[in-house]
């Protein structure tokens, strides 16, 4: 397990973020969208980067799944990393056709399963943050405010075969069901 050393820092305005933007050599800060490696190879590449691509635009609910597993070091499960994501996200702003008031739901969905997928690969690269509350605070502020950002944050601290669900690690139900680590 690949750990982050962060230098220490006084706290600022914004010091409940500071740890939340910078992960330091494994990821860098959650703004440095031109830094594609690994996810568009290493070195980036067009070939790769085409990939890349076609997973995400293609097929992000696979990726997703792939991702969630890889923060929870699973094997990609069907039910555990698939279904769940679907039943907390994609139902509710599917049922909006029939009751637009759920529209909130699914947002309030959304930011909760990425928020999770962030402080999960966060924990796992032992990027620490000064309490518990506000390391939840931050992964949940971070995905509201700089989502777009965050992900690329998140996909440069994994390997390839982190996001990468065309692999042969794949089965019905993960032995453990959970979500957060």
């Amino acid at each position: 397990m690949d750990y982050i050393s962060l230098p220490s820092k006084g706290r600022s305005p914004v010091g409940l973020l500071d740890a939340q933007v910078d992960w330091g050599d494994k990821a860098g800060k959650c703004y440095e969208c031109w830094k594609l490696e690994p996810c568009c190879g290493n070195p980036c590449n067009f070939t790769d980067g085409i990939y890349c691509l076609a997973c995400f635009v293609f097929c992000g609910p696979c990726t997703a799944a792939k991702i969630c597993a890889y923060s929870l070091d699973q094997h990609c499960a069907f039910c555990n990393h698939f279904m769940l994501p679907y039943l907390l996200v994609s139902l509710p702003f599917a049922l909006t056709a029939i009751k637009p008031a759920l529209v909130p739901i699914g947002y309030i969905g959304a930011v909760a399963y990425r928020s999770i997928i962030r402080h999960n690969i966060r924990e796992k690269y032992g990027v620490v943050v000064d309490s518990p509350i506000n390391a939840w605070l931050g992964d949940v502020l971070c995905t509201l405010l700089f989502s777009p950002c965050t992900y690329c944050q998140e996909l440069r601290s994994m390997p390839k075969e982190g996001w990468d669900w065309l692999n042969k690690e794949k089965t019905l139900v993960a032995p453990e069901c959970k979500i957060i680590r």
